[in-house]
């Protein structure tokens, strides 16, 4: 059973993890993220090729969800497939104008349906590691105490990061980003300008009246 649990102790840290780096949205951590889920898969895997794993009852249950998942992947995945350019005329002919603007190419040529091929695999990669999230949450939330270690794993990680954004905006810390390499700009600075800003006005209305 330590690849089954092993598999389950990685999906909890992950559920932990993953909204962390702004949800992660960034290349880096969607990346980590990919890969820990296709570890823990493999986890799953191994203890079960050693019948060493729970009740495949849900797994069974939800056979009509992953064929449309199934479905779904193979058809992005055609998308970065190259195909002769004389099929991608028929399947989509737009796509196939787009390639000869950027590149004039044979009859014989080699193309793919997506005008995009590698955001295409990115967005793949991505739908293959969701399935995988959906099929570990499944596999391993077999008893009702693993489906509740599960639910309060997501509560108390919801509720600590709800409590740290809370506390963070009362005392006045929240900081606005902006691209890469340019200013950083908080409320405190802007509370002191405006401060600042008051404090030489009401000075020269005092000059002015002394005047």
């Amino acid at each position: 059973m330590w690849a089954e649990r092993s598999a389950l102790a990685l999906f909890l840290a992950l559920l932990v993890w993953a909204p962390l780096p702004l949800g992660s949205n960034r290349a880096l951590a969607w990346t980590l993220l990919e890969l820990g889920l296709y570890l823990a898969t493999a986890l799953w895997t191994i203890g079960w090729m050693q019948r060493r794993h729970g009740s495949l009852y849900l797994l069974r249950a939800a056979q009509p969800a992953f064929v449309l998942l199934s479905l779904w992947l193979a058809w992005l995945a055609l998308q970065c497939i190259p195909l002769p350019a004389g099929i991608v005329r028929v399947l989509s002919p737009q796509a196939a104008a787009l390639h000869a603007l950027v590149g004039p190419y044979a009859g014989g040529a080699w193309v793919t349906l997506s005008v995009d091929p590698n955001a295409t695999l990115v967005f793949w990669l991505k739908s293959c590691a969701y399935t995988c999230a959906f099929f570990l949450t499944l596999a391993l939330a077999h008893t009702r105490e693993r489906a509740q270690l599960i639910g309060y794993t997501l509560v108390l990680s919801g509720l600590a990061q709800a409590v740290y954004g809370g506390s963070c905006t009362c005392r006045a810390r929240t900081w606005k980003y902006s691209a890469p390499g340019s200013a950083i700009v908080g409320r405190r600075a802007a509370a002191s300008s405006t401060a600042t800003t008051s404090r030489a006005f009401s000075r020269s209305r005092w000059r002015w009246a002394s005047a």
